[in-house]
């Protein structure tokens, strides 16, 4: 090792790694809106989680196939937010449906271990929330 590399230092984005990670694990990133998007420089990641069991709907005889949305399971806060209580030693997780309880759960123990800070899990819906598009009809 030289001793100009030591004067080299690499850092990345904390939202950048946390996307990173999800995508990794099979999830999705979303804005706070649940529109599934990428993440830029921002102080919080929303999280969409596909059913492995989904089955994607066909029209006009089988010739165009449509996903069924992706569940919205919340929303990750990781940098200072003083509405919600984040801060970059304690990160909280908004999350969406009972139903997901294990699966935030074991997410949130797991990016708490990854990335060594503390995820209060919040549950703010008893309801599933999906994923919002243009593409999606409301019923």
């Amino acid at each position: 090792m030289s001793d100009r590399t030591e004067f080299v230092d690499y850092q990345e984005p904390i939202g950048d790694r946390i996307q990173t990670y999800l995508l990794s694990r099979g999830y999705m990133t979303a804005n706070v809106d649940g529109v599934a998007c990428g993440i830029r420089n921002a102080r919080y990641i929303g999280i969409l989680h596909r059913n492995p069991h989904a089955q994607p709907l066909r029209y006009l005889f089988g010739l165009i196939k449509v996903w069924p949305p992706d569940e919205f399971i919340g929303v990750l806060f990781f940098k200072e937010d003083k509405e919600c209580g984040a801060t970059e030693q304690r990160w909280v997780f908004e999350a969406y449906g009972r139903k997901h309880h294990d699966l935030v759960t074991r997410l949130a123990e797991d990016m708490a271990s990854t990335f060594d800070v503390k995820i209060l899990i919040r549950l703010v819906r008893e309801e599933r929330v999906y994923e919002r598009s243009p593409w999606y009809i409301d019923e």
